[in-house]
């Protein structure tokens, strides 16, 4: 048998492993894998006591939905709604658009057409969670 070094991906993972080393967590399994690209990796899972979560006063509750993008709820108000309009028309232009060259049989500028509309539509999701930030700044 021989050590192999590991490489800790993270800086909060290297604190699980000193707790794992000064006895404060334990391990309970060890998982390794080797995916496609050839990097092993080692999967571990540990049990650790962690401290009972604090009372939050001011708390906002987000929903994602089919026709709402977002939903904020506020404790003692009614809340904030983003509709899907914007969306929804933009879902079914490229769709019409996607099924003209499906049918031109134009597969590499179907592709160019799927990555804009999902640069659209994260560039809208990053606006609404922006928003929402504010939202819960000013709460």
């Amino acid at each position: 048998m021989e050590r192999i070094p590991l490489t800790i991906h993270s800086a909060s993972h290297q604190e699980t492993l000193e707790k794992i080393l000064n006895q404060e967590a334990f391990l309970d399994s060890l998982k390794i894998s080797k995916p496609r690209k050839g990097i092993w990796y080692a999967l571990i899972s540990v049990s650790m006591d962690v401290p009972d979560a604090r009372l939050v006063n001011d708390w906002i509750g987000v929903d994602r939905g089919q026709n709402n993008i977002a939903v904020a709820a506020l404790p003692n108000s009614f809340g904030k709604f983003w509709t899907v309009k914007q969306v929804k028309s933009l879902r079914r232009k490229f769709q019409k658009l996607r099924k003209e060259l499906q049918e031109a049989k134009k597969l590499r500028k179907i592709k160019d057409i799927e990555r804009r509309e999902r640069r659209i539509i994260t560039h809208i999701n990053h606006g609404i969670s922006k928003k929402l930030v504010q939202l819960a700044f000013r709460l």
